[in-house]
């Protein structure tokens, strides 16, 4: 039995050497940084970062461990006075705008200039943050001329380099499309020689991080695409007019659904067709008919922009992917045929196709593929014990090295628009074929492919109908519709083309 005193003794010696111990580790790092920066400090140097770390010639073995050996970026501002930067306003088309030199504060944004009648209307540009079907108002975005702003904004403000995409649409307005609306306002620019560089920040300023699964923007494809870009929700945006200091925007991309709705039925689309440039030297714009009009994110496409304005897109998804698109010189032979087919059957509900035609049109395209040699891709959207029923990247990838794509109106063919481009002139366009319950028509899917130089079939069952001859746009809002096909029509129209593809 251990006595008090031979118990006090142990704990003694252990605190000792624990202690000790600890000492003499630590000075094997620091030993000759910790007596200069103690002298530096008596003699009133500052020896640290600003972001906490030691100067560098302080920095010792532990430091660089421990944090790193990153730069440093001192954080930029930008001077607004005696006048600052004002605003400038490259490209409108009702709800969709580029606009240079942009402030945020207080919830509002201000276009500093004295030349406001050089720019177009607010309620072009903006909708209210409190009902997206009303003009914005005053707190919402306002002009802010050179004597107001030092007294509204101070004398600086955090600068945020680059470009960004700023959705201002709600939640509930937001599809599929949204990205590619504003890309393609963005693609406006290539028009005047300017380089294009990726976008730096998507801000989506009225969904929150939680509702982002669906605002219709597929994170995973957006990373893919653009890998640089930050992705903000609404508490970021919350973020910047809860602070005490303006935010200077260097080029903004805005897209309000809102407005592009209030503008549409009073703006001459005619009259804007007849003046766009020749198309044959590389420039693209879609003629906007009446349909195309209740899109609401159909404006930018009447825009003249380059006709590879797509191209950076599609690329950096292929790259993403590891997919050898075209003939390499080690490996001549072009890309075998391949045509898709995305199911929606696994889903719990939407637009599916009859379940006797779903299994008839696979067995019938598996025949094909091993008749003519051709690549069949089956994609199947929806969940099947817990895990997708097909992986993204197999969908990403069908789509990319296909030509042709059938499946159900909605969502299911949204990857479409990646579809392999012909080769040639000489070669048919990539197809797209879409399959509707009887009388039902939606033109989304067809003005979206006819942006980018895709084919389109929509399909009634056994009548099928081609971009000039569309039906009258009439959807049904059921929750979950069958759709029943003629097997051996759509068999037959898929051979078709791939023969002559």
């Amino acid at each position: 039995m251990f006595t008090r005193r031979e118990l006090t003794l142990v704990a003694f010696c252990l605190i000792v050497f624990i202690l000790f111990y600890n000492i003499e580790t630590s000075t094997d790092f620091v030993r000759t940084s910790v007596w200069s920066i103690s002298a530096a400090s008596l003699v009133g140097l500052n020896c640290l970062r600003p972001d906490g770390r030691r100067l560098q010639k302080y920095v010792d073995a532990l430091e660089r461990e421990i944090a790193g050996t990153w730069n440093f970026d001192e954080p930029r501002k930008q001077d607004l006075g005696p006048h600052g930067s004002t605003a400038r306003e490259g490209k409108l088309f009702w709800g969709y705008t580029i606009l240079d030199n942009v402030y945020v504060a207080n919830a509002t944004i201000f276009l500093h200039t004295d030349e406001r009648e050089s720019f177009p209307p607010l309620e072009a540009m903006l909708s209210s943050a409190l009902d997206s079907e009303l003009p914005p108002r005053v707190h919402d975005i306002q002009f802010l001329p050179t004597s107001d702003a030092k007294p509204r904004l101070g004398t600086w403000a955090a600068r945020m380099n680059g470009v960004s995409f700023l959705a201002y649409d709600p939640l509930s307005s937001r599809d599929n499309n949204t990205l590619l609306a504003i890309y393609r306002t963005y693609s406006t620019l290539t028009l005047h020689g300017t380089h294009l560089p990726p976008p730096d920040r998507l801000i989506l300023a009225h969904t929150r991080a939680a509702d982002y699964p669906s605002s219709g923007i597929d994170s995973r494809l957006l990373r893919a695409v653009f890998p640089s870009m930050d992705l903000q929700f609404f508490e970021e945006w919350d973020d910047y007019h809860g602070t005490n200091k303006p935010f200077f925007l260097e080029r903004v991309v805005l897209a309000d659904r809102g407005a592009a709705h209030r503008s549409a039925h009073t703006f001459d689309f005619a009259a804007l067709s007849s003046s766009l440039p020749n198309k044959n030297k590389g420039i693209t714009a879609l003629t906007l008919e009446e349909a195309d009009t209740r899109l609401t994110f159909t404006p930018p496409f009447a825009l003249p922009t380059s006709s590879q304005w797509f191209a950076p897109i599609r690329q950096s998804l292929i790259e993403y992917l590891g997919i050898t698109d075209t003939p390499s010189p080690s490996s001549p032979s072009s890309p075998s045929r391949a045509l898709t087919y995305v199911s929606t059957q696994a889903r719990a509900g939407g637009a599916h196709l009859r379940s006797a035609d779903h299994h008839a049109l696979v067995g019938a395209l598996e025949q094909l593929g091993k008749t003519h040699g051709w690549t069949v891709h089956f994609v199947e959207l929806g969940w099947r014990e817990g895990e997708p029923a097909t992986e993204w990247s197999h969908h990403l990838t069908a789509a990319a090295t296909s030509s042709l794509m059938i499946g159900v109106h909605g969502d299911a063919l949204t990857n479409s628009i990646f579809l392999r481009p012909r080769p040639s002139s000489y070669a048919p366009k990539p197809l797209v074929m879409e399959f509707f319950p009887q009388n039902l028509f939606s033109n989304e899917l067809e003005f979206v492919t006819r942006s980018l130089g895709i084919d389109y079939i929509g399909w009634w069952e056994n009548q099928k109908f081609t971009r000039q001859a569309l039906p009258p746009v009439q959807m049904s809002r059921a929750e979950s519709v069958e759709v029943a096909i003629d097997v051996d029509a759509v068999v037959k129209a898929v051979d078709e083309y791939m023969r002559r593809h």
